[in-house]
């Protein structure tokens, strides 16, 4: 009798990424029963597991438990200065700087903006200019939906965060989520605090970047 295959996609943490072997060791480590890596994509670790439901299960409670680690706040960090200008020019765009203070966040950096011109963070520069960047993709794929400011923020933290998503998935996710609805001119309004939306389906998408599927 063939034996279930179940497939594991794991999004590799920011933090992770310096230092890929020693995250692919811990991986090994906290590794549950006939487990083996498939492939190893950009930032996308894709797994296989041989056996039971219960099997995957408890290989998925694991694995969560590594990506937790690494999402831990590195308060011990020291903060680094970037301007917002800085940012711009990385990015070719204007970014708004209380959105990229709190994707940062549930990355587990520590960061803070208070208004001036400039944030605060302990993540290391790669990772800054790399969130600029998905940032300004971000916002150009959503050019065309129709939408308040404050909604388009949490879309654009959404794709920032899984840039595998498409604009229409992400309108979706908010609208089911209850974080956003259309109003009588179809035009996307919030329904809830956009910081609040995004720390929620944020976290759905990274802190818990862990899928799995029937293989």
């Amino acid at each position: 009798m063939r034996r279930k295959r179940w497939e594991i996609t794991i999004k590799i943490p920011p933090m992770a990424r310096q230092d890929i072997d020693r995250f692919l060791e811990k991986l090994s480590k906290a590794l549950y029963g006939e487990t083996v890596i498939g492939s190893i994509e950009g930032d996308t670790i894709r797994l296989y597991v041989y056996g039971s439901k219960l099997a995957k299960a408890r290989t998925v409670r694991l694995i969560r438990k590594l990506m937790h680690e690494y999402s831990s706040p590195k308060g011990q960090h020291s903060m680094r200065r970037y301007s917002i200008q800085l940012l711009n020019r990385e990015a070719g765009t204007a970014l708004a700087p209380e959105l990229f203070v709190e994707i940062l966040k549930l990355y587990g950096y520590t960061a803070e903006w208070n208004g001036s011109d400039a944030i605060m963070t302990s993540a290391p520069p790669d990772v800054v200019f790399e969130l600029a960047k998905l940032l300004a993709n971000a916002i150009k794929s959503l050019a065309n939906v129709y939408a308040t400011r404050s909604v388009k923020r949490v879309l654009t933290g959404l794709l920032a965060i899984d840039p595998s998503l498409t604009p229409q998935i992400a309108v979706r996710m908010v609208v089911e989520e209850g974080a956003a609805k259309y109003d009588d001119e179809g035009k996307l309004v919030p329904a809830a605090d956009w910081r609040e939306a995004l720390k929620k389906l944020g976290h759905r998408l990274y802190g818990g970047a862990v899928r799995s599927g029937d293989g």
